[in-house]
């Protein structure tokens, strides 16, 4: 069992994935204790008080919530001061698959959309079924394992690419926050862009039903308290 880094940075890290090359001797311990099955990977953080904050909440929030279609968090170990967060391993992230999809201009077909929103927002139902909010509900925390799309751990909130109209006003984040999130990543994929949080969301192309226009006016609401619930969102038929 072997680690490389990614090449995409997170805020306080990198990704390590399993691969054939040497094993840093910095990193050998770990790589022994994911060695059975290789389905681990460690997001290693920076060892500030900040970065290990930041690693045990996202451990803390993960490693109890056991759903299909969340990421597996294993443990956080600290290695030499710096928290590592051992996760299940996976192949690419959904905004790969995006950009990947943009570049040959051509509009997702609305089932396509959909396999791909509706295990996103189940993992984010279980979540919020048990009071947790994600923090980062956004195509770049959404990864491809080798069963299926999962939703991954969170980052930084204020490192969002288009955090929720109510962060910027000095709100909390809530629950509601992560449904701004979700209705970005619909959006993204119908539309490979990102909605503004400062004016209406621009409308998704023509293509798409009236049923998929509602849903991401819904989502991208200005105010948290007219986005609805995951759980309303799981009982749309659209959606089922």
């Amino acid at each position: 069992f072997f680690f490389v880094c990614l090449f995409s940075h997170e805020s306080y890290g990198f990704y390590m994935m399993p691969a054939k090359s040497n094993i840093p001797s910095s990193i050998s311990s770990v790589a022994t204790q994911g060695a059975a099955g290789a389905k681990r990977v460690n997001k290693r953080l920076d060892a500030t008080l900040k970065g290990k904050q930041i690693a045990f909440t996202e451990a803390n929030s993960f490693q109890p919530v056991v759903h299909s279609n969340l990421l597996k968090c294993y443990e956080t170990v600290d290695l030499n001061g710096a928290p590592q967060v051992v996760v299940e391993s996976y192949l690419c992230t959904l905004q790969d698959r995006i950009q990947e999809a943009a570049a040959f201009r051509k509009p997702l077909p609305e089932s396509h959309v959909l396999q791909w929103f509706v295990p996103i927002l189940a993992g984010l139902h279980q979540l919020h079924s048990v009071q947790r909010v994600h923090g980062h509900c956004y195509a770049e925390a959404c990864v491809f394992t080798a069963h299926g799309l999962k939703l991954g751990m969170a980052h930084v909130p204020e490192d969002a690419r288009c955090p929720a109209p109510e962060l910027s006003l000095n709100q909390p984040y809530t629950e509601k926050s992560d449904i701004w999130g979700l209705g970005c990543i619909l959006f993204e994929l119908c539309t490979f862009l990102l909605p503004s949080a400062d004016n209406p969301p621009v409308e998704v192309p023509t293509l798409y039903s009236s049923e998929m226009h509602e849903l991401v006016q819904e989502l991208l609401q200005p105010k948290p308290s007219q986005r609805p619930s995951s759980s309303v969102i799981m009982k749309n038929q659209f959606v089922l």
